[in-house]
C-alpha cells in the first residue's frame, strides 16, 4: 500500500500584523465578512485571531494522513482546496471543495471532505476579541 505524504500550506493561519488603530473609526475596523449560502450565515474571511485545530499545524497533518484512504479512482489527484467554516463553537460546517459543485467531485474528494467532518472541534477565531464564525481556505498537497 502506498503511504501519502501530505503537505499543508496554511496562509490563513499566518495573520498579517494589525496595529491598534482604536483612534480610527471602530466600523473601519472591522473584519471583512461575507454571507456564506451553504453556512448560510454571515462568516468572517479575515480575523484578528485565525481559528485553530488542537494541537495545531503538526497535529491536523496526522489527523488528515491518518483518516485519509486515497479510492480507486482512474485518475490520481494530488492537489485540493477545501474550504469549510469553523463556527462559533469550534465545530466544522459547509466544507467543500473550492469551486466545485458538489455533483461534480471526483471520490477523492469526496473522501478528503468526509475526513474534514470527523475532525474534532478547533479553537474558535475571533475579531475585536468576539467569538466569530470563520471561513477557512487549505490547500492540500498529496
Amino acid at each position: 500500500m502506498k503511504e501519502l505524504c501530505i503537505i499543508f500550506l496554511l496562509p490563513l493561519f499566518m495573520s498579517n500584523y494589525i496595529s491598534d488603530n482604536s483612534h480610527e473609526n471602530p466600523k473601519a475596523m472591522a473584519c471583512p465578512h461575507e454571507y456564506d449560502s451553504l453556512a448560510k450565515m454571515i462568516v468572517y474571511t479575515y480575523v484578528d485571531k485565525e481559528p485553530e485545530y488542537p494541537g495545531g499545524s503538526p497535529e491536523l497533518m496526522k489527523f488528515i494522513a491518518k483518516n485519509f484512504h486515497y479510492p480507486n479512482q482512474d485518475d490520481f489527484q494530488g492537489s485540493f482546496q477545501i474550504q469549510f467554516v469553523v463556527d462559533k463553537q469550534g465545530s466544522i460546517i459547509a466544507a467543500r471543495i473550492k469551486e466545485k459543485k458538489q455533483s461534480n467531485l471526483t471520490l477523492a474528494e469526496k473522501e478528503l471532505l468526509k475526513v474534514v467532518y470527523k475532525m474534532p472541534k478547533w479553537n474558535s477565531g475571533r475579531c475585536r476579541g468576539r467569538v466569530v464564525p470563520v471561513k477557512i481556505t487549505l490547500p492540500v498537497y498529496l
